[in-house]
């Protein structure tokens, strides 16, 4: 199930090449991402930097996804607003997806 929607992932991540930046900003906030993931995400996911295995075997460790390659903000940003038949539509703030990006990203091995 989760396989069918790796091919458009795979082709967007490869259009993005720069960096999730704007005049040199990072788009989140790294540490109230951690506290927001860890509040709402940790329910499926595993959300901090030792966690490797989630709650949930289909929700994929916020580690894994950081090091996926071609990951930055913006990538995770995108591919959070398309829906997902395997994730509950779970309505998230612009800030705080922001911030959950930024997050991601700051665990990237």
């Amino acid at each position: 199930m989760i396989m069918r929607n790796v091919g458009p992932v795979i082709l967007f991540l490869m259009l993005i090449s720069e960096p999730a930046e704007v005049n040199g900003q990072e788009l989140g906030n790294p540490t109230a991402g951690q506290k927001y993931a860890e509040v709402t995400c940790s329910e499926c996911h595993a959300v901090l930097p030792n966690d490797t295995a989630s709650k949930i075997a289909k929700a994929t460790a916020f580690g894994t996804v950081a090091n996926s390659p071609g990951m930055n903000e913006l990538a995770i940003s995108v591919w959070r607003q398309t829906t997902h038949l395997s994730m509950p539509n779970i309505v998230v703030k612009p800030n705080d997806m922001n911030d959950v990006a930024a997050y991601i990203v700051s665990l990237k091995d």
